[in-house]
């Protein structure tokens, strides 16, 4: 989503609880690859705003029962991915 939509703030809340409900796994996670379903915090996710919260939604199905985060870092960019497995 981007940064400037004036849902951000909500969004960036219900993905950063999600986020920390989920299993962390080191990066980089060649699973994300074929994942069932993933979401970025920060960059694009190819979705409009409510598609996007339809996805936190449906990633919070798996809370407990297969959701994962990956952190990625850069020198200049930062992320974070929510996804479930293949």
């Amino acid at each position: 989503m981007d940064v400037n939509d004036p849902k951000f703030a909500e969004y960036q809340a219900r993905f950063e609880t999600l986020a920390g409900m989920a299993e962390k796994v080191p990066g980089p996670a060649p699973a994300i690859a074929s994942a069932r379903y993933f979401l970025c915090l920060y960059g694009d996710n190819g979705l409009p705003p409510d598609e996007e919260f339809a996805m936190l939604a449906t990633l919070d199905n798996f809370v407990g029962n297969g959701l994962k985060r990956v952190d990625m870092s850069t020198g200049y960019w930062e992320d974070v991915i929510l996804f479930v497995p293949a």
